[in-house]
């Protein structure tokens, strides 16, 4: 291999589908080449916090880096955690943070493209969204357990990315279809039956999360023409009940079930939590007036939460943004006769 231009922009580091590592580059038949300065973009630094109801916020230990979709384990002393790097054999990876002690170390393999990692109710395993062999599936994996993990499903589609798992052993994902589809499938964990659609009202519906006890589940549509929070029975049949006003995003139980959160888009690149008293029983689901905990540039716009909270509701582990290092420069070069050139810079017998 031979050196030929330094510096190519490279689609790399987006954290979103276009993030597909290309290289900008076009040349012509008659040998005129064009590309994009810039190299790789940098990658966004944040940091986990914990915010509580007022909004004040408490630095967790782990360093800044760049992370996502933070998930509390059952007894909310650990937490597990998606982090992107450009320095190891696979772009991200699932990790596991000791809050009393401070450590982090790697749950999912070196050489397995993995994240979204969703707890069993038993707290013994974990399923993610894995990359292998050139597509996308979701994977199981014992967290005592080291080694490769147990593929459970190919989904046909893109980024089957697991969101909730019920009491009842019953995982919900987000089925995402090219760049404007969202839709809420399930898998029965005990059965270990084919996934089956839930949820495809809209065109993007997304975020499920089950209450506590099963019965319900909170999601994400815009059937309304823009996207807001429903609770709905699980399995069904019943109404479809509107929680959020004004918009919503991203909805999550208090462990009682007697409290709903969720996120609001707040403007300037800031999202508002906002949190809904609820009222649920065998057959009914009532939903409160939402009020405005706090405010601040966190998280992000990914079909699951970017957040989790603490089992009595005070306490929000987030991700906090951190300022972006500031893009390379960028423009367009054109080289005229390149074929010529290629012929110096790498001759062939």
């Amino acid at each position: 291999a031979v050196a030929l231009v330094d510096g190519v922009m490279q689609t790399a580091n987006f954290h979103n589908l276009q993030d597909s590592g290309s290289t900008q580059v076009a040349v012509s038949s008659n040998g005129t080449l064009l590309y994009a300065t810039g190299g790789l973009f940098p990658l966004r630094s944040n940091k986990l916090v914990w915010v509580d109801r007022n909004g004040h916020i408490e630095p967790l230990a782990a360093p800044p880096g760049t992370y996502v979709i933070p998930r509390l384990t059952h007894d909310a002393r650990r937490l597990f955690v998606t982090v992107t790097t450009a320095q190891a054999k696979t772009a991200e990876r699932i990790w596991m943070y000791d809050l009393a002690r401070g450590t982090m170390v790697p749950v999912t393999a070196d050489d397995e493209e993995s994240g979204y990692a969703v707890q069993s109710p038993d707290g013994s395993r974990i399923v993610f969204e894995s990359w292998t062999s050139g597509r996308f599936r979701l994977a199981s994996q014992a967290i005592a357990a080291s080694g490769p993990s147990e593929p459970l499903t190919d989904v046909d589609g893109t980024l089957p990315t697991p969101s909730s798992w019920s009491r009842d052993g019953v995982l919900a994902f987000v089925k995402t279809n090219g760049l404007d589809r969202e839709e809420i499938w399930t898998l029965d964990m005990n059965a270990k039956t084919e996934p089956r659609p839930l949820i495809q009202a809209s065109g993007f519906d997304a975020w499920p999360s089950f209450s506590p006890d099963g019965r319900w589940i909170a999601y994400v549509s815009n059937v309304s023409g823009r996207s807001e929070v429903y609770v709905q029975p699980y399995p069904g049949p019943g109404e479809r009940v509107p929680v959020s006003a004004g918009g919503g995003l991203a909805p999550a139980w208090r462990s009682d079930g007697r409290e709903l959160f969720y996120i609001a888009p707040a403007g300037q690149d800031e999202l508002s939590m906002m949190a809904v008293p609820v009222n649920e029983s065998d057959d009914s689901f009532s939903a409160g007036t939402p009020e405005r905990l706090f405010t601040g540039r966190f998280g992000s716009f990914n079909p699951v939460n970017d957040y989790d909270v603490t089992p009595d509701g005070q306490r929000f582990l987030m991700i906090q943004r951190v300022e972006s290092p500031p893009e390379p420069p960028n423009e367009l070069v054109l080289v005229q006769h390149w074929f010529q050139e290629l012929k110096r810079l790498a001759p062939t017998q």
